[in-house]
C-alpha cells in the first residue's frame, strides 16, 4: 500500500511528540528538531523514510535508507513492517522489525529488541510462520523480543532479556525465557497523555 509524504511525515511528528511527552520536554519545534536527530528518533525516521520509498518504487532509495540504520545503529526495519505513530525507541542499538510485524500506536523498545517470524514452527527449523501483532502502549525491555504468530495486547510490559511466544491478554506483564505472566492488570491504563 503506497504511502504519501504527508502520511509519512504525520507519522514522524507522531513518533517526535511521543519521544517530548517521554522525555518530559516542550513540544516547541526547535525541540522536535532536535530530538529527530537523537540516535533513538533517527533510527526511526530513517525507516520511516524507507518505507516511504519503498511504497512509492523508489527501492534505490529505500536500500539507502535502510542500510543507513544497518551501518549507523545496527538496526532492521522492513519496509512491510506496519509501524503505527508515536513509535519509540529508546537506545538505537540492534533493533530488528520483521516483514508483516503490525505495531500499535506509542510502542517502546529499549534496545536489542526483536519482533520476527519464529525461527522454529512445531520443531522444524525455517518452517513459515505467523508474525506479531503489538497493540498500543506495549513496551519492550532490553533485549526482549517476540516471536510467531501471536499477539501482544495493549498496555503489556514485556521485561529484559524475555522471549515472548505465546498471545498476550491485556495488562500482562511478561518475564523470563520462555516468557510467563508474572503480573496481571485488569485495566491497562492508556500512558497516552496528550
Amino acid at each position: 500500500m503506497r504511502q504519501s509524504f504527508a502520511e509519512t511525515w504525520r507519522l514522524i511528528r507522531a513518533d517526535i511528540d511521543w519521544r517530548c511527552l517521554y522525555e518530559r520536554k516542550k513540544r516547541s519545534p526547535l525541540t522536535r528538531l532536535r530530538l529527530m536527530f537523537h540516535p533513538g528518533s533517527a533510527t526511526v525516521v530513517l525507516f520511516r523514510w524507507q518505507r516511504f520509498f519503498d511504497t512509492n518504487h523508489l527501492g534505490f532509495l529505500a536500500t539507502i535508507c535502510r542500510w543507513l540504520n544497518l551501518i549507523l545503529f545496527t538496526s532492521s526495519y522492513s519496509s512491510g513492517a506496519d509501524v503505527a505513530g508515536g513509535f519509540l525507541v529508546v537506545h538505537a542499538t540492534a533493533v530488528c522489525v520483521d516483514e508483516g510485524v503490525v505495531i500499535g500506536p506509542r510502542c517502546i523498545l529499549f534496545a536489542q529488541n526483536a519482533i520476527s517470524r519464529s525461527p522454529f514452527v512445531d520443531g522444524k527449523p525455517n518452517a513459515p510462520s505467523g508474525v506479531p501483532i503489538v497493540d498500543s502502549d506495549v513496551v519492550f525491555g532490553i533485549g526482549a523480543s517476540a516471536h510467531g504468530a501471536i499477539r501482544i495486547g495493549r498496555g503489556c510490559h514485556i521485561g529484559m532479556n524475555t522471549l515472548v511466544d505465546f498471545s498476550a491478554v491485556p495488562g500482562s506483564t511478561l518475564l523470563g525465557v520462555p516468557a510467563r505472566v508474572i503480573w496481571q492488570n485488569p485495566n491497562p491504563p492508556s500512558v497516552h497523555n496528550s
